[in-house]
């Protein structure tokens, strides 16, 4: 990972990494949503204040919200999910229809992970609010040159990542 961020620091990173707000507010925060904090009847208007252009689908339980708007001449959805008290647990960006965004630009405009691993190239980042940033591929066996596929935000008690002890055996990234 480290090798990875050297090496992207010399390489100009993709526009379309800007117009994801990922630098708005203190990840794991989206466009002033965070994951174990905000509720979803605040992030549903927070994502029609934003105005990012799509259309926005609310489930009918209020435990979810879907929208998509257009990052680079590319249509980029948003999924937000809540538990049963309508606490926001995760937020995912669909970032795989962003053509020339690689996993390591992602690192490199970051900075360095807690932890990478998995089946599936990830790298992890803690939030200052003790949840958690997961940036990956699909693409597993490319490692950090795979094409960026997701982002995750969330709280901890949602998922396991790989940094937990349970997932210790888990290879790092190449």
């Amino acid at each position: 990972v480290v090798a990875a961020r050297l090496f992207g620091s010399t390489q100009p990173l993709p526009a379309a990494l800007s117009g994801l707000h990922l630098t708005e507010c203190a990840l794991p925060c989206w466009l002033g949503i965070t994951p174990g904090i905000t509720d979803m009847t605040d992030a549903a208007h927070r994502l029609r204040s934003a105005q990012l252009g799509g259309m926005l689908f609310e489930s009918s339980d209020g435990r979810s919200v879907t929208t998509a708007y257009e990052v680079s001449g590319a249509l980029v959805r948003v999924d937000i999910v809540a538990d049963e008290a309508g606490k926001v647990v995760q937020i995912t960006i669909f970032t795989q229809p962003l053509k020339g965004v690689r996993l390591g630009d992602a690192v490199a405009y970051l900075g360095t992970p807690a932890c990478s691993g998995g089946k599936r190239s990830i790298a992890l980042y803690s939030g200052s609010t003790a949840d958690a940033v997961a940036v990956g591929s699909v693409s597993g066996s490319a490692g950090l040159q795979g094409e960026l596929s997701y982002i995750d935000l969330y709280a901890h008690s949602y998922d396991l990542h790989p940094c937990t002890p349970q997932a210790a055996e888990i290879p790092p990234v190449p």
